[in-house]
């Protein structure tokens, strides 16, 4: 199926590589749930693709984690919307989450096919920390 000009996106698996260091090991995709402007990811699907993730992984929650959230924004900028940063804010104080951070992650091909991204960690002080963003070589990852 081809996510066309509607947002698709997914959750985000990381390894923790250094002090406030973390590589995406893996992202799920739901295609479901997107129109032109807006992502709602399915929470019970989300769930079952991060339990499968962790499996994969030796269930080493200090050494791989639930990272976060990625959705695409094909007909806006990069930045997250209102409703984004509320939907990560509810996330990382929800009770059933378990963690001191999340990590929003919006990507786009702009008019010259070129890829942004832009990445934001969500505090659950509520504290927003805009990240850097580091492309590794093929083959690089451990």
């Amino acid at each position: 199926m081809r996510a066309a000009n509607r947002e698709i996106g997914g959750v985000l698996f990381g390894e923790h590589v250094g002090n406030a260091d973390f590589r995406i090991v893996e992202a799920t995709l739901q295609e479901r749930g997107g129109s032109d402007r807006k992502f709602r990811r399915k929470g019970g699907k989300a769930r079952r693709d991060l339990k499968k993730v962790s499996l994969r992984y030796d269930q080493n929650p200090k050494k791989f984690n639930y990272l976060g959230e990625w959705h695409s924004h094909p007909n806006t900028s990069v930045f997250p919307s209102s409703s984004d940063k509320l939907t990560m804010k509810e996330l990382v104080t929800d009770s059933k989450t378990i963690v001191n951070f999340l990590v929003l992650l919006i990507n786009r091909l702009n008019v010259r096919g070129e890829l942004k991204i832009y990445a934001c960690a969500y505090h659950f002080s509520g504290q927003e920390i805009p990240c850097e963003i580091v492309f590794e070589p093929r083959g690089s990852a451990s």
